[in-house]
């Protein structure tokens, strides 16, 4: 599913990943946050090999992320999805005191639930939230866990062209404190907001370009008209 893949990611960068259906993009991402280990190969993060690392040690280095099916705790309230996510990173916690005598972890979960346009819902069950705002929800939780890099998995995927363009806004905004890596299907998103655009096809990289010349190169072109 993902052959020979040599790929490096600038600091304060956002890169789209593309290609047809069965590419290798989301196994890419598997491998990329340690929910699959490659057969051959290395993973580096911040100069620090990760290969056999799992994927709550990863989370913990630094690496967050969204998946293509929503995953939030459809159970809880939006702001405890955010509370629980943020409580992970406390390197201390007695388990005999509620969480309300933790007054950052209130707080921080707040100042993400606005951030994503939540706040007014804080009290509202996951499950019960619109499609939309469930993706910002698992947005926010991890933001939550304090990622140096996201990794946004089909971030737009069955919202509206107007939900869509206002995500795009909001990933763009991001990117200015996160280096951001989308998989992405919407090419009016990618070629709008991205730094770089890495195109695979069959497992393996096509081409890694700025989203000008990714648009013209005859490779790139081929992998969707075959489709």
């Amino acid at each position: 599913a993902v052959n020979k893949v040599n790929f490096q990611m600038r600091r304060g960068e956002l890169m789209s990943i593309i290609g047809p259906n069965g590419a290798g993009k989301t196994t890419f991402f598997n491998l990329l946050s340690g929910h699959l280990r490659p057969t051959e190969g290395q993973v580096f993060f911040n100069g620090q090999e990760i290969t056999q690392l799992p994927s709550h040690q990863r989370s913990k280095l630094g690496i967050g992320r969204s998946f293509q099916l929503t995953n939030v705790f459809p159970n809880l309230t939006a702001f405890e999805n955010i509370r629980v996510a943020a409580q992970s990173r406390k390197k201390t916690y007695d388990l005999w005191n509620s969480w309300k005598t933790y007054k950052d972890l209130y707080e921080k979960a707040e100042r993400i639930l606005e951030r994503i346009g939540l706040l007014k819902k804080r009290d509202i069950f996951a499950n019960t939230l619109a499609y939309g705002e469930q993706r910002y929800l698992e947005i926010g939780i991890a933001l939550a866990t304090d990622p140096i890099l996201l990794l946004l998995d089909e971030p737009t995927s069955g919202m509206s062209p107007e939900e869509s363009r206002q995500t795009a806004n909001f990933i763009k905004e991001m990117s200015k404190d996160l280096n951001i890596i989308l998989v992405e299907h919407d090419m009016e998103v990618v070629m709008n907001i991205s730094d770089r655009v890495t195109c695979m096809d069959n497992g393996s990289i096509v081409a890694c370009d700025p989203p000008n010349e990714i648009r013209k190169n005859p490779k790139v072109q081929q992998c969707y008209l075959r489709e």
